[in-house]
């Protein structure tokens, strides 16, 4: 059944606003690739670490490498992408300004882009249809509710897919000290032989895991403090104009979140998708039912 017109379900599946999830899935797969080929050669080198553990004549070759690895990464090859990452964030800002019909803010986000530009990205996307439609889970709420119920889903969702993630990297941070200490008592190594041959070529690798753990931990807490914020104001309506200010001002959090971290791989959000569309259609239900209870804001 076609949505009513003018609602947050039937603007968010215009063909253009597809378009522009199309372009914008397309430049952060260019970040995702970047942040993708550090990563590579930080375990890369990580893993010649074994060799050295057992082959003395590699040890100092392999540990020069990792401690050259490690500079140009803390030098700002850490930041490279980032061009990528600011279109990514500024096309989703396109997509959700235009979804919830909010005013653009030239001093967070400057010019948009180009129309041209939008679909040619969008053409080289290889997303189909389905992968683009229905981006928000809708259930029919009254405006400024539709637009806070969607903005609160979307602050869960990237909260709980970036934690989701950063447990995976402490763990793994975890896993590969602890392993250095097993395999170093295993073949005799001593203190500096060990921190040689196995935690100095693996430097980049733990200094990137350890980087990424911390943003992508203090993003999902600035999200969920949002997302309370959010929910507190829902329980105690006030008048639409003031509620339409809070979702432009929200709306400036997550388009400097979108700016500043890359999003998480791929597997994060599909491995319980069902689950959490779910989870947002409940949270989105029980926030119409509030709004039932307590009344629409005042005009």
């Amino acid at each position: 059944m076609p949505a009513p017109p003018g609602t947050v379900q039937e603007r968010q599946n215009r063909p253009h606003m597809h378009d522009l999830l199309r372009a914008a899935r397309l430049c952060h797969l260019r970040a995702q690739r970047i942040d993708g080929l550090r990563l590579s050669v930080s375990a890369l080198l990580g893993l010649l670490g074994l060799i050295g553990a057992v082959a003395p004549a590699t040890a100092t070759p392999i540990a020069v490498g990792g401690a050259l690895w490690a500079i140009a990464y803390a030098a700002g090859l850490g930041t490279a992408g980032r061009g990528a990452l600011r279109r990514a964030a500024l096309l989703q800002e396109m997509f959700d300004v235009e979804v919830f019909e909010l005013p653009w803010n030239d001093v967070a986000a400057g010019k948009r882009i180009p129309i041209h530009e939008v679909h040619a990205l969008a053409q080289r996307s290889k997303l189909s249809d389905e992968a683009v439609r229905d981006y928000y889970v809708t259930v029919g709420l009254p405006r400024p509710f539709d637009v806070l119920g969607c903005q609160a889903q979307n602050l869960s969702w990237a909260a709980r897919i970036r934690r989701r993630f950063a447990r995976v990297l402490l763990t793994a941070v975890g896993v590969w000290s602890v392993t250095g200490l097993a395999v170093g008592w295993a073949v005799g190594l001593t203190v500096g032989e060990l921190l040689l041959r196995w935690y100095v070529p693996s430097i980049g690798a733990l200094l990137m895991a350890l980087d990424t753990y911390r943003a992508q931990r203090d993003t999902a807490t600035e999200r969920d403090r949002v997302a309370d914020l959010l929910d507190d104001r829902t329980n105690s309506p006030g008048q639409a104009a003031d509620l339409l200010v809070l979702a432009r001002q929200v709306q400036d959090v997550v388009l400097h979140a979108r700016q500043t971290h890359v999003r998480v791989p791929e597997v994060f959000s599909r491995w319980s998708q069902a689950k959490d569309r779910a989870d947002y259609e409940a949270a989105q239900q029980d926030l119409a039912a509030r709004v039932r209870n307590g009344g629409r804001p005042r005009p």
